[in-house]
């Protein structure tokens, strides 16, 4: 089998092999520090803080700031 046909092959292989899922559960308890793109997350026995991707929010001084950690 020539080095050619072997990459297509293991790209293929990967596709059909299960991934594991990183995915777990967790309470929102809150909002993390004076914005609304940072939350508090209660898993297990740990608070866990996780900032949410794509979300611009303004600082809290800023206009809109209290809506935006409302």
């Amino acid at each position: 089998m020539s080095k050619r046909a072997v990459f297509p092959l293991l790209i293929g292989l990967l596709f059909l092999l299960p991934l594991p899922a990183f995915a777990w559960t967790g309470k929102v308890i809150g909002v993390a520090g004076g914005r609304g793109d940072t939350i508090k997350v209660q898993h297990g026995n740990q608070q866990v803080k996780i900032r949410l991707y794509g979300i611009d929010t303004p600082e809290k001084k800023q206009a809109y700031g209290n809506q935006a950690k409302s």
